[in-house]
């Protein structure tokens, strides 16, 4: 139990004579860059709890308003206190910008036996099935002015001919969003949502290419890739141990089989398939190597300082 006399050196003002709030924060100086993803995040919250959606110009204004304050106080002890309110407002504008970008009109109604045209952003595969989210649609019966900015559609059936940036024709029964099928659950339509995408749907035929890839940009070569090593990750290794392995390297969890998902989730390891420390890990290891190399490619610095962090007593690592 924390006594009133520990307590009250914490609470600012001349009350208790103790020490003001801006003295604290100056005291824990070298520790408060750790707080700067807890104000964004609370930003960030704050945005998602309003009960309404805000005025584009909203964000923009607090974030201007709280970075005029800064810069007015940026000499005197309050911008420790200012700080904080900056990262809130900069959190709080972030997530409204990102759900301007990502706006896309929804599909309300089913739409089935219609001729749709999309190009392909990407590919799912799914045990024995595919899924493909396409863009630039043209859907037929539905204007322009209601056309989602991408849709997701499944197949019975994989085609391994099908690549990232083909335009493709196929008939599909498009769908709305699912909502969450109890109060609290996952919602999965703003999952989509953020992801551009206005509605689901299936095709019981295969894709007719009418073009096939004519984009060489990073985003197409960069899919095409992971595709790519998935497929042959599950080739070589066949089985469940090739779905996982790709699952944890390019981030294709539909191939892994229902049962090793269950035992995944029940033993507590699921989030290996997401994001866990063997890919921040690999990530850093990545990052190191490569800084560490270019620094030795420059001579004058890399025969005057060592390239690696030192331990801090004369040593490297």
């Amino acid at each position: 139990m924390v006594s009133f006399a520990q307590m009250k050196k914490w609470i600012p003002g001349s009350a208790f004579g103790g020490p003001r709030m801006t003295e604290i924060l100056q005291a824990e100086r070298p520790r408060l860059f750790l707080w700067s993803p807890v104000a964004l995040m609370l930003g960030i919250g704050v945005y998602f709890t309003l009960p309404d959606e805000p005025s584009w110009w909203v964000g923009p204004s607090v974030l201007a308003a709280s970075m005029l304050i800064l810069i007015l106080a940026w000499r005197s002890k309050m911008r420790l206190l200012i700080v904080p309110l900056f990262l809130l407002c900069l959190g709080f504008a972030a997530a409204q910008w990102r759900a301007h970008l990502v706006v896309t009109p929804l599909l309300n109604e089913e739409v089935h036996n219609r001729i749709v045209e999309g190009t392909i952003d990407e590919i799912e595969p799914i045990e024995e099935k595919e899924k493909l989210v396409l863009s630039h649609l043209d859907i037929e019966g539905v204007s322009a002015e209601v056309t989602p900015l991408r849709v997701r559609i499944s197949f019975r059936s994989q085609d391994a001919s099908l690549s990232v940036g083909d335009r493709i024709r196929l008939n599909a029964n498009l769908y709305p969003l699912p909502s969450p099928v109890m109060p609290g659950s996952y919602d999965f339509a703003r999952h989509f949502y953020f992801r551009s995408i206005g509605g689901n749907g299936f095709s019981l035929r295969g894709a007719e290419v009418i073009q096939k890839a004519q984009s060489s940009g990073w985003h197409v070569w960069l899919n095409n890739l992971r595709h790519a090593i998935g497929e042959n990750m599950r080739a070589g290794m066949p089985g469940s141990v090739g779905t996982v392995a790709a699952a944890m390297t390019v981030g294709e969890t539909g191939p892994i089989p229902e049962d090793v998902k269950s035992t995944l989730r029940d033993s507590g390891l699921a989030h290996m398939l997401a994001i866990a420390g063997l890919h921040l890990g690999i990530v850093t290891a990545i990052v190191f190597y490569n800084i560490r190399l270019l620094l030795t490619l420059y001579p004058p610095l890399a025969l005057r300082v060592a390239v690696k962090k030192n331990r801090g007593d004369g040593g490297a690592y």
